[in-house]
């Protein structure tokens, strides 16, 4: 009997277990093609990143996290930043509070110490984390300056 033009004649004697492992692989490479498409779903490009990585977080034992990452518009470095605990960091102290701490060392000083003196002091004695240019920011918001006369020491 003459073959089929096209059909290689490998194919004509392929095996059943063949034939079956082949059915399986496509059925298998059409559940991946359906994932990917499920990733690529407009509606999760829309949600915001904390709900992409929580996505990503619950469906990262089922596809590679770098894929899923890629996939969806957002960095590795941002996943893994949201899912690792979280350092409790001291929340910064009101304005308010650290100018009255400010006029405190300022009335202190006599009048003498600017803001590289003062952030100083509430960083060495108060244990406090502000920057210089917080304090300079603060005392000349409130047009607190220091004097650059020494007090005299025999007031009349």
């Amino acid at each position: 009997m003459r073959g089929r033009v096209g059909v290689v004649a490998s194919e004509k004697k392929r095996t059943v277990t063949e034939h079956d492992e082949l059915l399986a692989l496509r059925e298998h490479l059409a559940v991946a093609e359906a994932e990917r498409d499920a990733l690529r779903t407009p509606l999760l490009l829309r949600v915001a990143k904390r709900r992409r990585f929580a996505f990503i977080n619950a469906t990262k034992g089922r596809w590679p996290v770098i894929v899923q990452c890629a996939l969806l518009g957002v960095t590795t470095g941002g996943f893994y930043a949201f899912v690792s605990p979280r350092r409790s960091v001291p929340v910064a102290l009101p304005d308010e509070r650290l100018l009255a701490m400010i006029r405190r060392i300022f009335r202190a000083s006599g009048g003498t110490f600017g803001s590289p003196r003062i952030h100083r002091e509430l960083k060495e004695k108060h244990k406090l984390r502000v920057s210089e240019r917080r304090v300079a920011r603060l005392m000349r918001e409130q047009r607190i300056v220091a004097s650059n006369l020494p007090k005299d020491p025999n007031p009349k």
